[in-house]
């Protein structure tokens, strides 16, 4: 993310621009955790957070994460959209002699789907920003 991302991004939001941010590579996003920690996530995710993936920006704007004080004021943040994050689907098979049996599962994944995400973190788990040259709302010629 270059200098002054965030100046640019807010602008462009305001402005009714539709953007999407892209995450780092799942690669990339492990090195943030060495370790046992980091061994943990799987090569896919982390933090919530797919590697290599798309995400639609919501808004942008200041939030307050936690309570409110005067060591914890509301910081700039964007709010980002995963929407196939929310759920995903899990099945097993059960083979019988007869036929393949697919068991399938729908599981919340929390916060994967439409979350807040300060600032002052963006860069360490996405790479890039991009807008569409029209607001939304006009023709596309």
């Amino acid at each position: 993310m270059s200098a002054g991302w965030y100046t640019q991004l807010s602008a462009k939001h305001t402005a009714g621009y539709p953007i999407v941010i892209n995450s780092k590579r799942a690669a990339d996003l492990q090195q943030l955790f060495p370790g046992a920690a980091g061994a943990a996530l799987n090569h896919v995710t982390v933090k919530g957070i797919v590697g290599g993936h798309s995400y639609a920006v919501w808004d942008v704007g200041t939030k307050q994460f936690g309570t409110a004080g005067p060591d914890n004021p509301p910081v700039d943040a964007i709010r980002i959209l995963n929407p196939w994050g929310r759920y995903k689907q899990n099945y097993t098979a059960v083979p019988t002699a007869t036929s393949q049996n697919y068991s399938w599962q729908t599981i919340d994944v929390a916060g994967q789907g439409d979350f807040w995400i300060p600032a002052k973190v963006v860069p360490k788990f996405f790479a890039a920003y991009y807008y569409a040259e029209l607001p939304l709302g006009n023709a596309v010629a």
